[in-house]
């Protein structure tokens, strides 16, 4: 039984004793084979340079040693140093991370379009680029002119008128004073008070009231009331008036003198409706020129300004100082012959 039990495992290598045998001489006597091979490439290494930040290299020095108390408060207001890994983190932020987006902020182009907008509006206001200042009134805030009073053509002083201009807000009010001297004062009592009451518009003067008070009787009280609403206006005395209706242009006997000083003409005719108090009437002034005049106030340009008047009718020149807002500074009446009824010559102006 041994001999049969041993016979596959001498068989078994019997075999590979062959085999080995066979490989042997096929390695030695038989054909060559080559094995091709591509050696392998290696690849590229990456690397990325950071900016460390460098701490300040501290040089010695010789100083003086601080007060012991004044190195104390020092060190203690001095901050606590950070870790060296937080101080690490807060370095590479500050250099490679980029800083936060404002949520306000418009894009460059948004900006660059809303600033040319802004810029054109402005430039088409008053084209250079500024807004318009208003214009100032043309007349003083306050004003104050004293006339010598004059009867006839010999120079014969009766007595004096004051003009009396003021402007509160959109609103102006004027006032007429005339009041005898001297010995005319004994025959002639009481005062002759003139009053225009209106509003400032970009057209000049709008008169809302004007009232002629004569002496002390109130019956003798003249006025003119302008309804601009209604486009009407009321003009009398409380016993008798009468109501028709209002031009758009329509001056008083005291307001049209400044309506022309807002705006001088240089030349040419000014038509104007002008109530007394009595009555609505047109009138027409034409423009004479300037003039040199020689009055108590001294001397004086001005521009001077005729009624337009027909043979036995009434006549009125205004002269208008050219230097002083164009303010008037003599008023001359004529009668219907032609002589001088009344002047007034201007002896003071303050202007506040």
């Amino acid at each position: 039984m041994s001999r049969l039990s041993e016979s596959p495992i001498l068989i078994q290598i019997g075999w590979a004793l062959v085999l080995s045998l066979a490989a042997h001489l096929l390695l030695w006597f038989g054909p060559q084979i080559h094995i091709s091979f591509r050696p392998l490439q290696p690849e590229p290494l990456q690397a990325r340079l950071i900016n460390l930040p460098q701490k300040p290299v501290k040089i010695a020095t010789s100083k003086p040693k601080p007060h012991p108390k004044r190195a104390a408060s020092r060190q203690r207001a001095a901050p606590a140093p950070l870790p060296a890994d937080a101080e690490m983190r807060a370095a590479n932020q500050s250099v490679e991370s980029p800083p936060p987006p404002q949520p306000d902020a418009a894009p460059p182009e948004k900006l660059s379009a809303e600033k040319t907008a802004t810029a054109a509006d402005d430039t088409q206001q008053n084209g250079q680029g500024q807004e318009k200042p208003e214009q100032p009134f043309p007349l003083p805030e306050r004003a104050e002119i004293q006339f010598n009073l004059y009867k006839g053509g010999n120079g014969l002083k009766v007595g004096e008128v004051v003009h009396t201009w003021q402007i509160r807000g959109d609103h102006y009010s004027l006032t007429s004073i005339t009041e005898a001297t001297g010995i005319f004062s004994l025959i002639k009592s009481g005062r002759l008070v003139q009053t225009s009451q209106g509003r400032l518009t970009k057209n000049g003067l709008e008169p809302d009231a004007f009232w002629i008070e004569r002496g002390q009787s109130a019956d003798s009280t003249e006025s003119a009331l302008f309804d601009r609403k209604s486009k009407m206006l009321t003009f009398g005395s409380p016993q008798n008036s009468r109501t028709v209706p209002l031009p758009g242009n329509t001056q008083d006997l005291l307001s049209f003198v400044y309506q022309i000083a807002i705006d001088p003409p240089q030349s040419g005719t000014v038509h104007l409706f002008i109530t007394n108090g009595r009555k609505l009437d047109t009138y027409d002034y034409t423009v004479m020129g300037e003039e040199t005049l020689n009055i108590p106030l001294g001397q004086v340009r001005a521009l001077h300004l005729s009624k337009v008047h027909g043979q036995n009718e009434d006549g009125t020149d205004i002269w208008l100082d050219a230097d002083q807002h164009y303010l008037p500074v003599k008023i001359r009446l004529t009668d219907r012959s032609g002589d001088i009824a009344a002047e007034q010559s201007a002896s003071a102006i303050h202007i506040k």
